[in-house]
């Protein structure tokens, strides 16, 4: 992977955002079938009580459920064609299964030139959906603010997932949270950690927890090996591990919804 690093035309850290993107994708398509077959909404109880007989069918939400289908259905095939790949199995093609497929293959998908494309494509999908199904989002941590107003000192920029601008709280200046988050993502990769420290690195960058013992437990196991005199760790072999372990359905704790 390393010797093909300077041919992507996605960088790692659209990467990872798209790996994010599309691990949604697995529980997106059952909310959209509910909100397609029984008109789920995530409201609160006076707009529930005052709610009128809800419809059966919501013809919307089917019809993006069919688009989000289609688009990974399309990038999938386009990633086979150009690196030469099997397609997945016709029972291995629901959105959930794709988009398995996608992450798994998400380093050819960076090394096919419209692979910005794919990536804006699957963007706007996750976005739309996310609107479909109403479901209400914690904000996190995404980076330091870009302001460089005098005097003003920022807590640090925090948004929803697949926010691309956010105000920031402190000063008020709209940033881009896709820069602010590749820009964080390169910093942390910069340097070395202490156990402890590369947990909450983790969080930031996988926006997901990974618990101290299996951490811990990848050390003893000589899967992550301490660096320099002072012993500490590196980011980039943590990551892959615990992308590892996620897709083998591993100790990782999911993202929280």
């Amino acid at each position: 992977m390393n010797q093909e690093a300077d041919h992507l035309y996605l960088d790692r850290a659209s990467c990872r955002t798209l790996l994010a993107w599309l691990r949604d994708f697995a529980w997106l398509s059952r909310e959209l079938e509910n909100v397609t077959t029984r008109q789920t909404r995530y409201t609160g109880p006076s707009e529930r009580k005052a709610a009128e007989t809800p419809v059966v069918f919501n013809p919307a939400a089917s019809e993006l459920a069919r688009e989000v289908r289609e688009v990974l259905m399309s990038w999938t095939s386009n990633v086979c064609e150009v690196r030469q790949l099997p397609l997945p199995h016709p029972r291995r093609r629901s959105v959930a299964a794709l988009a398995v497929w996608l992450r798994e293959h998400v380093m050819d998908l960076a090394q096919i030139e419209p692979a910005r494309d794919a990536y804006n494509e699957i963007r706007e999908l996750h976005q739309k959906s996310m609107r479909m199904v109403d479901r209400p989002e914690e904000q996190e941590f995404v980076g330091p603010c870009q302001s460089d107003v005098p005097g003003v000192e920022c807590d640090g920029v925090y948004a929803r997932r697949g926010a691309d601008l956010k105000n920031c709280a402190s000063c008020g200046v709209c940033v881009d949270v896709p820069a602010v988050m590749a820009a964080t993502h390169e910093t942390l990769a910069a340097r070395l950690y202490t156990e402890r420290e590369l947990v909450q690195a983790l969080k930031v960058v996988l926006r997901r927890t990974v618990p101290r013992q299996t951490v811990r437990r990848w050390v003893v196991d000589g899967k992550l090996e301490r660096r320099g005199p002072a012993g500490l760790f590196e980011l980039g072999p943590a990551m892959e591990l615990a992308e590892r372990a996620q897709r083998r359905g591993g100790h990782a704790q999911a993202p929280k919804m």
